[in-house]
């Protein structure tokens, strides 16, 4: 790729040339007027253009040849995102309103230990899913099981996982039983930890990771477009752990 066009570089030579010649010239004549030396003038008068010129020649490219490293490596970037079909990032996950993705009439998977703002901040979404006979699918943990141990160390709150994945278990009972539902919400148990949590549907999926430390804290979330390689992925992870817990 070019620094300079054609014209530039005519440009640039000229003076380089015209410099280098007002130098000679200054060298090669003795010629003052009333007391000024005018050769010394045109030989520092040369200079000045051939080294102002050179050293602002090698600035621009330098300058340009940056400029131009960095645009690539933006574009490139911004390619690799867009093509990843990652399209929206939340720092804190809480932010994510989920209603655009449960009011969607494909068929709905949900994954979670055993947090319940799904069931307490939607339940007339899940209701009206119901209702409409829409397919949803709520995976969590098993109480019962060794996982609900390691979760109740991992957290280090004894005693709240199994009263919350009742509550959950409870309220999806409660949907399951109103008069004219037409798909009723299947819970699956799950046995193991979830490396994220999950709300996918045909079109999306918002992915929320999960700590390794200890502790509580904000965690991020970011929502995947369907038909990208990154939902490729995460759609064949989830339908496969579904079919396991099935």
């Amino acid at each position: 790729m070019k620094i300079f066009d054609d014209h530039q570089n005519k440009y640039i030579i000229v003076l380089v040339v015209v410099g280098f010649f007002l130098i000679i010239l200054g060298q090669i004549t003795t010629l003052n007027i009333s007391n000024l030396d005018v050769s010394l003038l045109l030989g520092n008068l040369g200079l000045y253009i051939s080294v102002v010129v050179t050293l602002q020649y090698f600035f621009d490219s330098k300058s340009k040849r940056n400029l131009i490293d960095e645009v690539r490596f933006a574009s490139i970037s911004n390619s690799n995102i867009s093509k990843s079909g990652i399209s929206d990032v939340l720092i804190n996950s809480k932010d994510v309103n989920y209603c655009d993705v449960l009011g969607h009439k494909s068929n709905i998977v949900i994954g979670f230990h055993y947090s319940t703002r799904i069931i307490d901040d939607y339940y007339d979404e899940l209701l009206s899913r119901a209702l409409k006979g829409y397919s949803t699918v709520l995976i969590i943990s098993d109480p019962a099981g060794q996982i609900g141990r390691n979760l109740e160390d991992i957290d280090g709150e004894g005693g709240h996982v199994k009263p919350s994945i009742e509550k959950i278990v409870r309220r999806v009972g409660e949907i399951n039983a109103t008069n004219n539902v037409c798909s009723q919400i299947s819970i699956c148990k799950n046995g193991s930890l979830l490396r994220y949590s999950f709300v996918k549907n045909d079109v999306g999926a918002w992915i929320k990771p999960y700590k390794n430390a200890r502790g509580r804290s904000h965690i991020p979330a970011f929502y995947v477009r369907a038909s990208s390689s990154l939902y490729e992925f995460f759609d064949a992870d989830i339908d496969q752990l579904v079919r396991e817990l099935s």
